[in-house]
């Protein structure tokens, strides 16, 4: 999850990132089955956390669910169910509530026994999502995003096949902060002494995680699983395809992409943008808005998100768009190859683009070539955001693996 201003370089070549060589250097797929089967055997250290960056989600339910070895599976489940308790009571999907609901649906053919869980989660999901009062100042993330609000409380709904009417009422309160055109009902009027946070107070923040894109994903969900909902979702869709096109821009390398707070008619940037990633900049916006396009069945907006991406596709180059250290932000799903890999993978698979196939062959044998690095991943943090989990989750999907999970990310 990213917290701190996402940061813009002054040329390409301003990080200096020991990356290997895109060739896969280890037998693949099976060393990722073997070493999946390590990390869910695996105790990890006790998490330290911020309070920043949740410590319990699906990700390990996840993986041992997609894994092939059966009892290296259980035994994940079991640790993953003694982790819950960790779990705050919210509807959160990262930290809270939803992550349980979210992985117990998931991980079902591996654990049936946990089924009966699925309708209270369900019933305390929807129930916890929206906080009292929540329509009052003063806005901040958690009162609509993915990683900690409604929006990613909506997608674990959708992923554990809730009725209408527990999807609902978050879709309705998502659409009203879509009601005008400046889509001001995302405005963050809080964070303004925060250390990290400071950046966003005042502004809409653009990004997938934390921003315009996650809860657009939401109601673009909503609206395909659910087609009572669609009619109604159609105008507070076309605001945000709007508001995204107009707010996107190319840098200098041509890059067209989005700046982490909204510009809102200032100036674009003239540093180049350095966090593209899943959770801000053009991987993720861009696959944001194939998927609104996508569903009000408009070819403009799917041609528009396509062409960003085939952008990103071009300029590319790991030592501008992927951190040095720590290996959480280097290779893990918010920030760094494992997200990355995912929508390429996304786009290829759906949007048929062939610089996404090329992209996402490369950072495939990158995370393939890294597995001592995932390895000692494993035994710190085992979480889907920044964690073994989410790359080693990605990869199986790669290779073959269900689907199904990658909706909790806004994917498919």
């Amino acid at each position: 999850m990213t917290s701190s201003a996402p940061q813009q370089s002054a040329s390409p070549t301003s990080r200096q990132i020991q990356m290997p060589p895109f060739e896969a250097t280890v037998a693949w797929p099976e060393a990722i089955e073997a070493l999946a089967a390590e990390v869910l055997l695996t105790t990890p250290a006790p998490a330290a956390s911020d309070g920043s960056t949740p410590t319990f989600d699906a990700g390990l339910a996840i993986l041992a669910a997609l894994a092939r070895d059966t009892a290296a599976g259980e035994r994940g489940i079991a640790r993953w169910l003694d982790d819950a308790e960790r779990a705050a009571y919210s509807g959160a999907l990262f930290g809270g509530l939803g992550g349980l609901l979210a992985g117990i649906a998931l991980s079902q053919q591996r654990a049936p026994g946990l089924t009966k869980l699925t309708e209270p989660l369900i019933e305390a999901v929807s129930s916890t999502a929206l906080a009292p009062g929540w329509m009052t100042e003063p806005r901040a993330w958690h009162e609509y995003d993915l990683i900690s609000g409604p929006s990613g409380s909506a997608l674990a709904l959708i992923a554990a096949g809730a009725s209408l009417e527990h999807v609902a009422p978050l879709v309705d309160c998502l659409s009203k902060l879509l009601r005008e055109p400046d889509l001001d009902g995302l405005r963050v009027t809080t964070y303004q002494h925060d250390g990290l946070r400071f950046w966003n107070y005042g502004r809409i923040n653009t990004g997938l995680a934390h921003g315009v894109g996650g809860v657009a994903l939401a109601l673009a969900a909503a609206a395909e699983t659910y087609p009572s909902l669609t009619e109604r979702l159609i105008a507070p869709l076309q605001r945000v395809a709007a508001w995204m096109i107009g707010e996107a821009y190319s840098d200098a390398s041509g890059l067209r992409t989005w700046a982490p707070a909204a510009r809102e008619g200032r100036t674009p940037p003239t540093t180049l943008s350095r966090r593209e990633a899943w959770c801000y900049g053009t991987p993720g916006l861009a696959w944001v808005l194939y998927e609104v396009g996508r569903t009000l069945g408009d070819a403009m907006i799917t041609r528009f998100a396509i062409d960003a991406m085939a952008s990103y596709c071009r300029v590319f180059d790991e030592r501008r768009f992927i951190d040095a250290a720590p290996i959480s932000d280097e290779l893990a799903f918010c920030h760094g190859v494992g997200g990355i890999l995912a929508i390429a993978d996304a786009f290829a698979r759906h949007a048929d683009l062939p610089a996404a196939h090329e992209l996402a062959r490369m950072l495939e044998a990158a995370l393939v070539s890294r597995v001592d690095d995932i390895r000692r991943l494993g035994v710190e943090n085992q979480t889907l955001l920044s964690g073994a989990c989410g790359i080693l989750a990605v990869l199986l999907t790669r290779a073959g693996g269900s689907r199904d999970w990658l909706r909790i990310v806004g994917l498919r």
